[in-house]
């Protein structure tokens, strides 16, 4: 997982927990304000209705009172209407009494109010028939005593409910505020973990990109021993790969620097050594020379000082090549034309050496820059002859038809193992042979691939057994010109 994918996921599960918590706190809270508002809408109910009840009472008393001094039947009929609607309130308190004090006091009530109904009945009776003292004397001294008493039990349900309402009002605010708290200190322990979280991390990457600067710092006062290690996946851990990669890189870059001057010395030594031989021996001994031995030996001088000169060119060009500071100057470029002149130069380098040409097909045009090419064949045949110090170079060109022209130069000397063709076209490779050992490439044919890949070409060598090696060059036909 990448490093930013893992804070990002770091991060999204704090969230998907903070709000999680703050769910369940804020469903908790809902469900608890809900039931407290369920009970405390139920003993609104209660105390409404038993205040209703309370009226009613007086209601019946007052009711009863008037009969009995009046005898009128609306009284009667009021006193009914009255009973029948505590009757019916009393069924409805029922299921909302839930409370143990008010289902006792409900209890209480309407039996306090059958009880009046009973007593008021008798008054009724009693006052119908004529006898008005009987019942007046009932009513004083029974009916009106349970008639207060029935209207303070309603009056009591009523201070019981609106009680048990304010308890409930007060229990609900407690509960939000509980929850509330909670709220807050699990939020705050969410912030705490994401927190703690945050610093984890954070001394995680310090410390990871505080190795990966130790490392980059030793890369830069030249320790390339030391790796930075690679703790994780993502991004850092990439960034630190990166680094271990660069210094790897760097490390072979110094060692192939290293071997590329041991080379130098190897090769610059053989010429040097001679001159200094020669020139020596000359200032010691050269006035006792014949003019034939003198020239042949200054000709030795000059050959090796040569060498030396071209060793040190290949150098600079390979210096140039790697670098990718090498410039072409692209032109129309004569094939026929190039390999006389470079068959004409090494005929004149080695008189005795067969240097054939063997002309092409036509056109012979390829663009390319003449120069650099020159210098790329020049290697080649260079190479063919060391390769094969007594057998004929044959040179040749030939057109494929399809935009590639080849050139080729052939000799009859050292075969060349399928397996150790490569070694040939690398900086000072060495290939072995049976006969005499092992033979080095030198610089020109590493020069000679490079140039060619530079023009859209590619280099190759063909060998058989006792017939010698063919090195092969295409090149892409760019333009062509009809023969004149």
């Amino acid at each position: 997982m990448g490093f930013r994918r893992k804070i990002m996921s770091s991060y999204a599960a704090m969230g998907v927990l903070a709000g999680l918590v703050l769910g369940i706190g804020l469903l908790h809270l809902r469900q608890v304000e809900q039931r407290y508002a369920a009970l405390l809408h139920q003993e609104q109910t209660v105390a409404l209705l038993a205040t209703r009840l309370e009226n009613l009472s007086q209601g019946q008393v007052q009711s009863t009172h008037g009969y009995l001094l009046a005898g009128a039947e609306p009284f009667l009929t009021q006193q009914q209407a009255l009973a029948e609607e505590m009757s019916a309130l009393h069924a409805q308190l029922i299921p909302l009494a839930t409370a143990p004090e008010d289902q006792a006091l409900l209890e209480h009530a309407r039996q306090l109010s059958a009880d009046f109904q009973t007593l008021a009945h008798d008054v009724i009776r009693i006052r119908r028939e004529g006898d008005t003292a009987a019942a007046l004397e009932l009513y004083q001294t029974q009916v009106e005593p349970l008639g207060t008493r029935m209207i303070v039990a309603h009056h009591d349900l009523v201070e019981v409910a609106m009680r048990q309402a304010s308890l409930t009002s007060a229990e609900l605010q407690q509960q939000s505020q509980q929850t509330t708290v909670l709220l807050a200190l699990l939020t705050g322990a969410v912030i705490l973990v994401g927190l703690g979280l945050g610093a984890v991390i954070s001394r995680d990457l310090s410390t990871s990109l505080g190795q990966i600067l130790a490392g980059v710092q030793a890369v830069e006062h030249g320790d390339l021993k030391q790796a930075v290690p690679v703790r994780s996946n993502d991004e850092i851990g990439q960034l630190a790969e990166g680094v271990n990669r660069m210094r790897q890189a760097l490390l072979e870059s110094q060692d192939r620097r290293s071997d590329f001057i041991s080379m130098i010395c190897h090769e610059l030594r053989a010429p040097v050594a001679t001159i200094y031989s020669f020139s020596v021996f000359l200032s010691r001994e050269g006035h006792l020379l014949s003019q034939e031995d003198l020239a042949t030996y200054l000709g030795a001088v000059a050959r090796q000082a040569d060498n030396l000169i071209r060793l040190v060119d290949d150098f600079v060009m390979v210096e140039r090549l790697d670098a990718g500071r090498l410039s072409y100057a692209f032109s129309l470029v004569r094939v026929g034309a190039l390999l006389d002149e470079v068959s004409r130069d090494f005929r004149e380098m080695h008189p005795s050496k067969a240097i054939i040409l063997r002309p092409g097909d036509e056109p012979d045009v390829v663009q390319g820059d003449a120069l650099r090419l020159k210098q790329a064949l020049t290697n080649v045949v260079e190479c063919a002859v060391r390769l094969a110090p007594d057998s004929p170079v044959i040179l040749g060109w030939s057109s494929n038809g399809e935009g590639e022209m080849y050139i080729t130069v052939s000799d009859q000397g050292l075969h060349i193992p399928p397996d150790q063709v490569e070694a040939l076209f690398a900086k000072f490779g060495r290939i072995q042979n049976g006969n005499s050992g092992s033979v080095r490439g030198g610089l020109g044919l590493y020069i000679a691939k490079r140039i060619v890949e530079a023009h859209g070409g590619s280099i190759q060598v063909e060998t058989t057994p006792d017939q010698g090696a063919t090195f092969s060059i295409a090149l892409p036909v760019w333009m062509a010109l009809s023969p004149a």
